[in-house]
């Protein structure tokens, strides 16, 4: 039943000294007898207590808006052995701090408590209580449900989730916190999306090997966030999942896996500077690194087919696209690169393309030269619309297609056409005969 209506109580604890099964009010404290495991839906809804210490009993069960709304509520001590249901603490719009006190974890005590010696903090447990600060004492096992600290945007300090006990980690966990820093633990297979989404502070992320995959927005506008590593069984980056992470600069994935990435999923990411595309990914997304004005060199990629449209738009640093490394590259989508200013050349003899999309290089101010691959069969002919200062387009000897003769017609009259140099000739494999060694006159027979 509710308290709604009782306004004298300030504070709730467990009357330890005391098994019988009664309830006592003393000096504005309500008592709780120990054998009370289960505080049921709604029952201190809206209440005007300050104080909530659970932590002498394990194994408790709050249950569904247990406390929420409690408006007067400021400090909540639990026993790390709890179970905490459902908006049970919801839009507690005072509370600061929530403590995790294991001190009563007698032997006795866990002997006597139903817990399965982990922590569970429900679906939206703690959301929106705007004022909450401080999680102490967190233990390492804990199941998070979505949602758990959703818009404690003072919430702050470091945590440590996952774990082969969770290890897919939920939606929204920290979304629109203050947190700082994060430890993902061995064992984690995925994050959730949205998880950590416009974490303005949180500058430190600690991911494991066993980490497969990050949900669409997991990071998203984390703008102080600055490095992020991913090893070697990591499979999938979703949409957005680093997008607007304005202070990061390097991005590490050595994957040995064909690693899926969503759109956007770097976009805005202003200060990296260097990407290395993981050996065996084959696309790169629409809009991946769009707007990333500092990146100026992309290597890796020699089992990549296809780019994108928009993936390198507008960056404007971007001086090595790397087109030497991609010998599978087959096609480009539109406007892969445009406004890339700081291009000057583009070596596309070594790649196979065979289409080329819609102002693909337009708007490359500094263009100068570009080599053609003999594969190219199609493409949009306004590619090079907006490189005033191309010169030279080079194609391999004995090259000719129809194609290939209206893109030339498009461009300019200053351009001039040369044939890229023929490769070197193979070595000369050269027969070496020796002459079988005389043996001694004694060994003939």
């Amino acid at each position: 039943s509710s308290f709604f209506d009782n306004t004298s109580i300030k504070s709730i604890k467990y009357y330890t000294t005391s098994s019988d099964i009664t309830l006592e009010e003393k000096e504005g404290i309500f008592l709780l007898p120990n054998t009370i495991k289960h505080i049921s839906n709604s029952a201190f809804t809206r209440s005007v207590i300050e104080h909530l210490d659970l932590s002498a009993v394990p194994g408790v069960y709050i249950d569904t808006n247990a406390f929420k709304m409690c408006n007067s509520l400021k400090s909540v001590i639990l026993n790390p052995l709890v179970f905490i249901g459902p908006n049970a603490f919801d839009s507690c719009a005072k509370l600061m701090s929530v403590t995790f006190d294991d001190s009563h974890n007698n032997t006795t005590n866990l002997q006597n408590s139903d817990s399965n010696d982990c922590t569970v903090i429900g679906k939206h447990a703690f959301y929106n209580c705007c004022l909450l600060m401080t999680v102490a004492n967190l233990p390492k096992r804990v199941v998070f449900e979505d949602c758990a600290f959703f818009k404690c945007r003072n919430l702050t300090g470091a945590f440590y989730v996952g774990g082969p006990h969770q290890p897919h980690l939920p939606l929204d966990l920290f979304a629109h916190t203050a947190i700082q820093r994060l430890t993902i633990a061995p064992g984690t297979l995925s994050i959730g999306p949205y998880m950590c989404y416009n974490c303005t502070l949180l500058n430190h992320v600690t991911t494991p090997v066993s980490l497969q995959e990050v949900h669409n927005d997991a990071f998203n506008e984390c703008s102080s966030l600055q490095s992020i590593h991913f090893g070697s069984m990591c499979t999938a980056i979703g949409e957005q999942a680093f997008g607007s992470c304005i202070e990061m600069h390097t991005i590490t994935i050595k994957s040995e896996y064909n690693v899926r990435f969503g759109a956007n999923c770097f976009e805005n990411c202003t200060a990296l500077q260097e990407f290395v595309v993981p050996k065996q990914t084959s696309v790169l997304p629409y809009h991946m690194f769009l707007n990333c004005v500092a990146l100026h060199t992309i290597s890796g990629g020699a089992a990549l087919t296809h780019i994108s449209s928009y993936c390198f738009a507008h960056c404007i640093a971007l001086l090595y696209p790397g087109f030497h490394a991609m010998p599978k590259l087959h096609s480009l989508g539109n406007k892969v690169f445009a406004e890339c200013n700081s291009i000057q050349s583009i070596q596309l003899h070594k790649t196979s393309i065979s289409h080329i999309g819609g102002s693909s290089f337009s708007d490359l101010k500094n263009l100068q030269t570009v080599s053609l691959p003999v594969t190219l069969s199609s493409g949009h002919l306004d590619m090079f619309d907006g490189c005033p200062a191309l010169s030279t387009i080079q194609i391999p000897e004995h090259t000719y297609s129809t194609f290939l003769s209206l893109l030339l017609d498009s461009l300019q009259p200053s351009v001039a056409l040369v044939n890229l140099p023929a490769p070197p000739p193979p070595y000369p494999f050269t027969r070496v005969y020796r002459t079988r060694p005389s043996l001694p006159f004694h060994m003939c027979e």
